[in-house]
């Protein structure tokens, strides 16, 4: 029964860690693209902005095509985005990677509410809506204990690689809950209704 919540966790998890890398290794990554910090500020915005607007659109298919195949689509998609921070070259190259990679994490909010509310019962969807919620805190304080290792043995390219194998490694554990039964609708918690007299 928990898995699909658990799984969303990891998903929220993952969000956090890939939007934070850029952050951590901000300082080196703009002194070898020979970067401002004024650039670095229009690539943050271009995350934000299709975030924002990414929220009520992976919502709307959601809602039309399920939150099984959505979310599959667009953590491949964010994850694509990315391993391809690890290819930029300068402003152009990190605006697109970071507008992609919000674009694709713009579902994950969405799809944490539609997993609970279409697996969990009701008496039990606040709780599993708080655990789903809870791996982004864990991840943005995770995400500096895995990165900067790797950043310092392997460069800051590899870190990008590496969050990317993480996202395509949930896409892997999402099929699997899918092809394993795990991820069962819940039947709707029916309130009973006092017939009048």
């Amino acid at each position: 029964m928990w898995a699909p919540c658990v799984s969303m966790l990891l998903l929220s998890l993952l969000s956090y860690a890939d939007r934070s890398v850029l952050a951590i290794l901000s300082p080196t990554i703009l002194g070898d693209l020979h970067m401002s910090a004024t650039q670095y500020g229009y690539a943050v915005s271009a995350f934000s902005v299709c975030y924002m607007v990414a929220n009520p659109v992976w919502g709307f298919w959601i809602d039309r095509k399920g939150v099984w195949v959505t979310i599959l689509a667009a953590v491949a998609l964010w994850s694509a985005a990315s391993g391809a921070h690890a290819l930029m070259l300068g402003l152009a190259s990190m605006c697109v990677a970071r507008g992609v990679l919000g674009f694709g994490e713009g579902a994950t909010f969405p799809a944490g509410l539609a997993t609970v509310a279409e697996t969990m019962p009701g008496e039990k969807r606040s709780f599993a809506l708080g655990l789903a919620y809870s791996g982004g805190s864990l991840g943005a304080a995770l995400a500096p204990l895995l990165i900067t290792p790797v950043a310092l043995h392997y460069g800051w390219r590899a870190t990008f690689v590496l969050t990317a194998v993480m996202g395509l490694g949930w896409v892997l554990v999402w099929i699997g809950l899918r092809t394993s039964g795990a991820f069962r609708t819940s039947q709707p918690v029916r309130v009973p209704v006092a017939k009048a007299e």
